[in-house]
């Protein structure tokens, strides 16, 4: 047999009858055995709040109306068309990345906004290639006319290497989080230069502006970061 002070919350020697601690009077608490506190013990699993439950169940169902729609529209696409080539299933494909990237992520996941501009720019570029060849109707294109290259995607990738970098700046602290991301989205913006060239034989300005932009910011980062930098390298890729 104990006492318990419930102000202080501390268990008090049976020979006390005040709390040495604040002088409250204390009360008599009865020591449960083992066996009894084995029996208060919960082993049953926890119990998901409903929300989650229900986004869990939001989340299959929508999955499943995806793949099912995807494949009703590709197989009515493919018998009602003469020469068996899938054509306007795509743009359903297409349809559905989208709300996935978009309004699907925001519901059912959360990434980092680091790695959200990220993926936001590569697939806003990819976006605009598929509109570029859905309007023109073929792959090749003469240089004004591959807007998509010349234009969205250095625009895009120029973003999201401005959006991280002020996002650094404001956390400054913090900033070498965000070396991988920057990384790779500098890396990425030599990619339209280097596709341009090899297409067209020549370089276009703003292919030109963003890869020079992501390459002084890596070599930048490099410099003044230094040992953070590249420590921060060696911990995400456990070296």
């Amino acid at each position: 047999m104990k006492k318990h002070c419930h102000k202080c919350n501390v268990e008090v020697d049976i020979h006390h009858n005040t709390c040495p601690l604040c002088g409250a009077y204390l009360e008599s608490v009865e020591k449960l055995t083992d066996e009894e506190e084995y029996k208060q013990i919960d082993y049953s699993y926890p119990k998901l709040n409903n929300d989650v439950v229900m986004k869990m169940l939001l989340q299959k169902i929508t999955i499943l109306i995806t793949i099912i729609s995807i494949l009703a529209c590709a197989m009515i696409n493919y018998l009602s068309n003469i020469n068996s080539e899938l054509t306007w299933v795509w743009h359903v494909i297409v349809g559905w990345i989208i709300f996935w990237v978009t309004i699907g992520r925001t519901l059912f996941f959360h990434l980092e906004f680091k790695k959200q501009i990220v993926w936001d720019s590569i697939f806003a570029s990819l976006l605009a290639f598929y509109i570029q060849f859905s309007i023109l109707g073929r792959f090749q294109l003469l240089a004004e006319e591959n807007w998509a290259l010349v234009w969205a995607t250095p625009s895009f990738l120029l973003g999201a290497m401005g959006g991280l970098a002020i996002h650094a700046i404001i956390r400054y602290k913090e900033w070498a989080r965000f070396a991988l991301p920057m990384t790779a989205v500098n890396i990425i913006s030599i990619v339209p230069l280097i596709t341009y060239y090899i297409l067209y034989k020549e370089v276009h300005f703003m292919t030109f502006i963003a890869a020079g932009v992501g390459i002084f910011t890596l070599i930048s980062m490099m410099i003044v970061g230094r040992k953070k930098y590249f420590t921060e390298y060696m911990k995400k890729f456990h070296m």
